[in-house]
């Protein structure tokens, strides 16, 4: 409940409705792609660049949640979206918006928030926006990682470990559910 209040403003079942919706129509994917269409996808990134990468991160954020980045930090942010370029796919951090969503119900559900039918409702109303969407796990994989390096701010070995054990353990659940 904690977790959920505090990370998520999530207190109740219509409260947890608005959150899963807001990932379902934007999540983190909308400001990814945005900042990702704001920088050359090579070459060198001008200051002209950097002023709008800046302007579109902040965006949407309260005066009191300012990022608070130094222009090295913010330059060192758009270098790792130039350099990630080439490993996001068209659905870009996708997963990891999908990931984030399932694990919002499971927690809304352990809380009582959300019934076992509310809380599979939820879950199948993702199923339309990852049909098709990834041509392998390991597109699912990089979608997922990706997203949650840039939700975090930095790579988590654990969370690249989970995956190549999912990508190639035999027991894997990916080993027996196509990803298409």
């Amino acid at each position: 409940i904690e977790i959920l209040s505090e990370f998520w403003k999530v207190t109740d079942r219509e409260s947890a409705q608005n959150v899963l919706e807001d990932i379902r129509h934007k999540g983190h994917r909308t400001k990814f792609n945005v900042l990702k269409g704001s920088i050359p996808d090579q070459g060198p990134i001008y200051t002209h660049s950097i002023e709008k990468f800046k302007t579109i991160f902040n965006f949407d954020l309260e005066e009191s949640q300012q990022a608070g980045l130094s222009d090295d930090e913010f330059r060192r942010l758009a270098d790792w979206f130039q350099k990630t370029y080439k490993h996001v796919g068209e659905e870009g951090i996708l997963a990891w918006d999908l990931a984030r969503a399932v694990h919002l119900v499971r927690l809304a559900f352990v809380a009582d928030y959300l019934s076992d039918i509310q809380a599979w409702s939820e879950i199948l109303k993702l199923a339309p926006l990852a049909e098709g969407q990834f041509k392998d796990w390991m597109s699912f994989s990089k979608s997922f990682l990706i997203g949650r390096t840039f939700w975090s701010g930095h790579d988590d070995p654990r969370m690249k470990a989970s995956c190549e054990k999912l990508l190639g353990h035999p027991a894997s659940p990916w080993e027996f559910i196509s990803s298409r």
